[in-house]
């Protein structure tokens, strides 16, 4: 949704001679949409009926001049000459290529930092390492240094999102706040003080935050108010209209769905995360990778699952959980899982992520793994209920773990 706005502003600042002296319209929900998707897929020739299909939400083999027409009126708004379009470029026989607008050289400082911001915004979820670059020149501005600091958590940079947290100072609190929040959870500190005044004001930053803060009390074992504040957020995303985020928002049920031990819930709650096409490439394949563990605790096609999560390439690595997750799931199909728990220990020592390091402990004890004295003491520490609760069944510390949270087939699994 911040994204559609992004591109509202800058539509309205390249349309606003056009509006004046012909009665223009501004910017359209639909045509927003379809900008942002466009902005999500640079450079890439789509037909008509993908973008049917993704943005429209049509079944396939509808036939309809909707996208001509959205098109037609859309380069009314952003185009400087709507009959030569430098942007909503057609491709003969193919459909349409977006140019990103920030290739434009010819941009006034104001419309060319909004279009560094929707550019960045575009890559945040599937390529944030290119996202940071795409605010490079315009760094210096304190909003932007929320941004950045957002995009520094996401590539591991702790120290430098630090850094640019603080010369964000007296802007756009609530924002600051989740980055707060995003950092913490990094440390394996308590975020909710930052969390709860996130909540505080722009509702879309606000039912982000809820999301977290159900992500957090649910690895914490308190599975009544963790799964409620996802619904909660759920609830407000759909008002909202914010598909990419309610896709996230179902993906977060489905996986801790998987961990609780109803992996009938979590399919479900996968499917949902699924339906809408507006949603990251990321969000879908970690998605894709929850929904084969699911299929694969309840008999499903699990390996065609995983092989459509494997085809989905974006610029950034899985967080450690996803690794843990796919470790499981191996495991379970009698293939190699080692490799992937060292995978995962690697990358959070990349990009720290205590909760997914404290999971991949835990299989790696369940794998017959020696890990050094501190383990147990980290996942004392920062671990979540489930996580701690397999540990100490692999290590026999603990009754079987079905009393406790996870699927009593899927601890058996590992002995």
């Amino acid at each position: 949704m911040n994204l559609v706005r992004l591109h509202r502003g800058l539509a309205d600042l390249r349309a606003r001679k056009v509006r004046q002296e012909e009665g223009v319209t501004a910017i359209t929900r639909i045509e927003a949409e379809l900008l942002a998707w466009f902005a999500n897929h640079p450079e890439q020739v789509v037909s008509k009926d993908r973008l049917l299909e993704e943005v429209w939400g049509y079944r396939a083999g509808v036939r309809s001049r909707t996208v001509e027409v959205t098109v037609h009126t859309l380069r009314r708004k952003i185009e400087r000459d709507p009959t030569h379009p430098e942007h909503l470029v057609t491709e003969r026989g193919g459909g349409y290529r977006f140019v990103p607008l920030a290739s434009e050289p010819a941009l006034d400082p104001e419309a060319r930092h909004l279009a560094r911001l929707i550019e960045a915004d575009a890559l945040s979820d599937d390529a944030p390492a290119s996202a940071l670059r795409a605010l490079e020149d315009i760094s210096f501005d304190p909003e932007v240094q929320v941004r950045r600091a957002a995009l520094l958590v996401e590539v591991g940079a702790l120290a430098e999102a630090d850094e640019a947290l603080a010369a964000s100072i007296g802007v756009n609190e609530q924002r600051r706040a989740m980055v707060a929040a995003s950092l913490a959870m990094r440390r394996g500190l308590d975020p909710v003080r930052w969390l709860e005044r996130a909540m505080q004001g722009d509702p879309i930053v606000a039912a982000t935050a809820l999301v977290r803060l159900g992500v957090y009390r649910l690895e914490r074992g308190d599975v009544h108010s963790g799964f409620g504040h996802l619904a909660d957020a759920r609830l407000r995303f759909e008002k909202l209209e914010a598909h990419r985020l309610l896709a996230m928002a179902w993906r977060e049920e489905g996986l801790y769905r998987v961990l609780q031990g109803r992996p009938e819930a979590a399919l479900e709650a996968f499917d949902k995360a699924l339906e809408d096409r507006s949603g990251s490439r990321y969000v879908e394949r970690v998605t894709r990778f929850g929904k084969a563990l699911a299929l694969r605790l309840v008999g499903g096609d699990a390996d065609a699952e995983r092989e459509r999560a494997e085809a989905i390439v974006v610029e950034r690595w899985d967080e450690p959980g996803v690794f843990a997750f796919r470790a499981i799931e191996r495991r379970i199909a009698f293939a190699t899982a080692i490799p992937l728990v060292s995978d995962g220990l690697n990358r959070h020592a990349l990009r720290p992520n205590p909760t997914d390091a404290a999971l991949l402990h835990a299989l790696g004890a369940a794998f017959g793994i020696c890990f050094d004295g501190t383990a147990g003491a980290q996942l004392e520490q920062h671990g979540p209920a489930f996580a701690l609760a397999l540990f100490r069944a692999a290590r026999g510390e603990a009754k079987p773990i079905a009393d406790q949270v996870l699927l009593p087939g899927l601890v058996a699994a590992f002995r």
